[in-house]
């Protein structure tokens, strides 16, 4: 059997998964002072210092990163100066309202913020071991939009209109200056902050679906609140989140195609392991779950939505999460809103309504929790970007509707013209995670802050897509590198990688974890005599053609040592079983020919003999 190590596991390794603070509500909310975070508030240099000092893995690795260093701090002062990192001196922004813990200024700030949303952490690590606490200032990416509005009330003369009892807003910011507002109108405060994990975090097709930990791409949680102008401890605050976040199944999709078919992976057990302990997490966190699934129900999208929807269902059957089922509400976007007719998304909500009710809301009044939210519409369709957007923009309207509602005016954000700031709002909120996930604004952006689509917004939408594409296939590997090295999810290695084929590979994944199960699960089924003890399992990477010694491609084969022979397995990574197997006894091998595989010469790594790698 001719082959090239990939890999030799003997024992699984586990994985580091950071959890949540368990914070205890309570402590008045002060006025909130974000900013966003700039390339000259954090010079990316220094940061990359304090990194350095704990990732050197070998002297080839950090002459690989020396080199592209200049590379490295340019994309890193491109992330830090795309106005998408938020902070805050005195204000924990990581966490939703009803989650916030105490206002003492004994404990640093970096302490208390949410370690999901922390996402300098790992660079900023050296401050933190040294007590340096006045330095660490946590920074979150994702939005952050505030924008204030008037309500006017009723007069008598508009109670009797046949429009019936809706009340007009105006945006505070557009009023003529010098103009007071009427004693009996209200200024309100909207507040819109999306957050974005940092687990399995990166680009677009490079970071699809789950992994080994049930953290999903892309996931953003996004709360709407509402409050006073003024923000005062004694107001009146409400708070509704939303989440979203990449199917939770293994697949993924080729970037070098503008509309790649999903590529389902791994076995339907493993992708129920880690289906389950996705929606486990989500539920701690935000309570029931009621998913909405926006793909198509034909064509290429079709096969993962009904795979999604076999999961939901064998979940719900097994009792679901701690006794809860999950919701699932299947909407085909474009066949409902087939004709830019995207109004159609009241469909959607008039089916969401009753659990949206039941959900309801967080409410603080003079910093004490009175209500609180229990449950949180899990949104998806493949990107978790344009639908998406569109879908969460149309929930943000209801609940601020029902909120004012409560509060004493009857409004229709969808009917009344001076309301456009509102759509404006979720607009930049949808083109700042599209930014950050896709490097482009968001598609159908034009519905989004007009609630009207037309020619002129399909072409713009065109040329994005034309600008993702090439980004997917030119600038967003280096930038995925960029990214986990960061986040301290791999080391200088990933430089090396990439060098080598300008690539760079999953960390989350785990192939680690994987190819032990390939070696655990051969061994189970391909040792048939009990007496054979296992001494060692490896995989190597074969020719796909037996009794051949150059041919391409390859493929990864498990080889297995007992005490009386050797086992040469053709493993089906897709099924997570063995496909077929050779068994040699040891008293028939006559010798083992050892030494450097090279099938390629086109760069050093591939013709290194101590890597043994082509």
């Amino acid at each position: 059997m001719q082959g090239m190590s990939t890999d030799d596991v003997l024992k699984p390794q586990a994985l580091n998964e950071l959890g949540e603070d368990g914070a205890q509500p309570g402590g008045p909310a002060p006025v909130l002072d974000v900013q966003a975070s700039d390339s000259h508030e954090d010079p990316p240099g220094q940061m990359l210092k304090g990194q350095k000092r704990n990732t050197t893995s070998s002297t080839s690795a950090e002459d690989v990163t020396n080199s592209l260093l200049p590379k490295l701090l340019k994309t890193t002062k491109m992330m830090l100066g795309s106005r998408s990192f938020f902070f805050s001196y005195d204000y924990d922004i990581t966490r939703r309202f009803g989650h916030q813990g105490g206002r003492s200024s004994d404990i640093p700030l970096h302490k208390k913020v949410d370690p999901l949303f922390f996402w300098n952490r790992h660079i900023i690590r050296p401050f933190i071991d040294d007590g340096l606490h006045s330095f660490v200032l946590p920074l979150m990416q994702g939005f952050v939009g505030q924008r204030t509005f008037t309500v006017a009330a009723p007069s008598s003369q508009a109670e009797h209109n046949d429009t019936g009892n809706i009340i007009k807003l105006q945006n505070i910011e557009a009023k003529p200056k010098g103009k007071v507002a009427s004693s009996d109108n209200h200024d309100f405060l909207l507040t819109l902050i999306s957050r974005r994990s940092i687990r399995r975090p990166g680009l677009r097709y490079l970071r699809r679906g789950i992994d080994d930990e049930g953290d999903t791409a892309n996931s953003v949680e996004t709360e709407q609140i509402l409050s006073s102008a003024s923000w005062q401890v004694a107001d009146k605050i409400h708070s509704f989140v939303q989440f979203r976040g990449s199917i939770p199944l293994y697949f993924s999709q080729s970037p070098y195609s503008f509309k790649p078919a999903p590529v389902l992976q791994r076995s339907p057990m493993t992708n129920h392991a880690a289906f389950k302990r996705h929606f486990t997490d989500i539920t701690r966190r935000y309570g029931c779950i009621q998913i909405v699934v926006l793909v198509n129900k034909h064509g290429v999208e079709a096969p993962i939505g009904e795979e999604y929807q076999k999961h939901v269902e064998q979940l719900n059957e097994e009792g679901g999460i701690s006794g809860t089922k999950l919701g699932f509400e299947w909407f085909d976007f474009h066949a409902v809103c087939r004709g830019m007719k995207f109004e159609n998304v009241s469909l959607l909500m008039e089916t969401l309504g009753s659990k949206l009710d039941e959900f309801g809301e967080t409410v603080e009044v003079d910093g004490q929790v009175q209500k609180t939210q229990s449950g949180v519409l899990r949104t998806n369709c493949m990107d978790c970007l344009d639908r998406t957007n569109v879908v969460q923009s149309a929930c943000g309207q209801r609940a601020l509707e029902q909120q004012l509602r409560e509060e004493g005016y009857n409004i229709s954000l969808q009917t009344d013209r001076t309301t456009q700031w509102f759509n404006t709002l979720w607009a930049d909120n949808g083109d700042a995670i599209s930014k950050q996930y896709s490097s482009t604004a968001a598609l159908k952006g034009d519905y989004t802050r007009t609630r009207k689509r037309d020619y002129r917004g399909a072409i713009n939408d065109f040329g994005l897509t034309l600008s993702r594409y090439f980004n997917n296939i030119v600038n967003d590997y280096f930038s995925q590198a960029a990214i986990d090295y960061l986040l301290g999810n791999v080391t200088s290695q990933v430089f090396e990688e990439f060098e080598a084929d300008m690539m760079s590979g999953d960390p989350a994944m785990s192939m680690r974890k994987v190819r032990q199960n390939a070696i655990d699960t051969s061994s189970k089924i391909v040792i048939a005599d009990q007496s054979e003890e296992l001494i060692g399992g490896w995989t190597l990477l074969c020719p796909h053609e037996q009794n051949s010694l150059r041919t391409l491609p390859f493929e990864e084969a498990v080889l297995l040592l007992t005490d009386a022979a050797l086992y040469a397995v053709r493993f089906d990574w897709d099924m997570e079983k063995a496909s077929s197997f050779e068994r040699v006894d040891l008293r028939s091998v006559l010798g083992l020919q050892y030494g450097t595989y090279i099938t390629s010469t086109l760069t050093a790594t591939q013709t290194d003999e101590k890597r043994n790698v082509g």
